[in-house]
């Protein structure tokens, strides 16, 4: 949808805690209906990745310029590599669009 920006990533702390986010801006001149959220990923030994938790939290109307943002809940993850995955419908539509976060690391 062209004026309507979405992005992901991961908010880690000093405690080892880390949460998937994802964040809508419309630079539409009129609303647009959302629905969606962010999913966490967390690294594996074996080089594949296992999803931590997801999340729908976004489920209203973004009025023209503005953002909003949705966090997926805390999880205690230190050690690990992660990474988020931002999954938005708009207006109805049944087709989602993603959008991926860098790949990050929780300290311990």
């Amino acid at each position: 949808m062209s004026n309507v920006y979405q992005k992901s990533c991961v908010v880690a702390n000093a405690y080892g805690d880390a949460q998937a986010v994802v964040a809508v801006s419309n630079y539409r001149g009129v609303s647009v209906r959302v629905h969606g959220g962010p999913t966490l990923y967390k690294s594996r030994p074996d080089g594949f990745w296992d999803v931590v938790n997801m999340h729908t939290c976004l489920d209203a109307n973004i009025l023209p310029g503005t953002t909003r943002a949705c966090f997926g809940p805390t999880t205690h993850l230190p050690g690990k590599s992660i990474y988020s995955l931002g999954e938005v419908q708009y207006n109805g539509d049944t087709t989602w669009k993603w959008t991926t976060s860098p790949i990050g690391y929780v300290y311990p």
